[in-house]
């Protein structure tokens, strides 16, 4: 058998995300969810269709989570990410387990809990922030879906490069395959 290579960050291209339609960066984002988590071990259901308020089921052991995958791809200090589906109602604990959020331009994942989001419509997300993010612990929090509760960053946290764990971010088992 030999070395398993880490695949987990694949650098998407920002330029053409960012000419496709809403509805197409979502599904670039989707697309990104699905190798990300596959390629930490997860095991990654598509419920069929539209219809239900979360997009994928994410399944590690017997652990089964339901998670909504949302993006945003313009550079900014800042990220506003929505809570919501089509409805404008924000996310419940009935609905989904977890709020995945990509920030295409920083190619940086946030694996936030609904539990944590108190029915806001949206939440702003600030990785290089000096001051102490409420959500900054749920950085590239993939261990979220394992059961396990992630690390309280460092801070200031330093600028994350693609194909380097986030501050509290944790990498792929050594020769593990996936």
């Amino acid at each position: 058998m030999g070395e398993s290579k880490d695949t987990s960050n694949v650098s998407i291209s920002q330029e053409s995300v960012s000419s496709l339609i809403c509805k197409r960066r979502g599904e670039v984002a989707e697309i990104a969810f699905m190798h990300k988590a596959i390629s930490m071990g997860f095991q990654v259901a598509k419920p069929w269709g539209d219809s239900d308020r979360f997009d994928f089921v994410v399944c590690f052991g017997k652990l089964l989570w339901r998670a909504q995958v949302k993006s945003v791809w313009k550079k900014k200090v800042g990220y506003y990410v929505n809570n919501t589906g089509t409805n404008n109602q924000a996310y419940t604990s009935d609905e989904i387990d977890f709020l995945v959020a990509y920030l295409g331009p920083e190619e940086l994942w946030y694996i936030v809990p609904v539990a944590a989001l108190e029915n806001r419509n949206r939440i702003y997300l600030s990785p290089w922030s000096q001051r102490r993010s409420e959500f900054a612990r749920y950085i590239e929090a993939w261990c979220m879906f394992r059961g396990e509760q992630p690390e309280e960053p460092e801070f200031p946290m330093r600028r994350w490069k693609p194909g380097q764990p986030a501050s509290g971010a944790e990498t792929p088992a050594s020769g593990s395959e996936t």
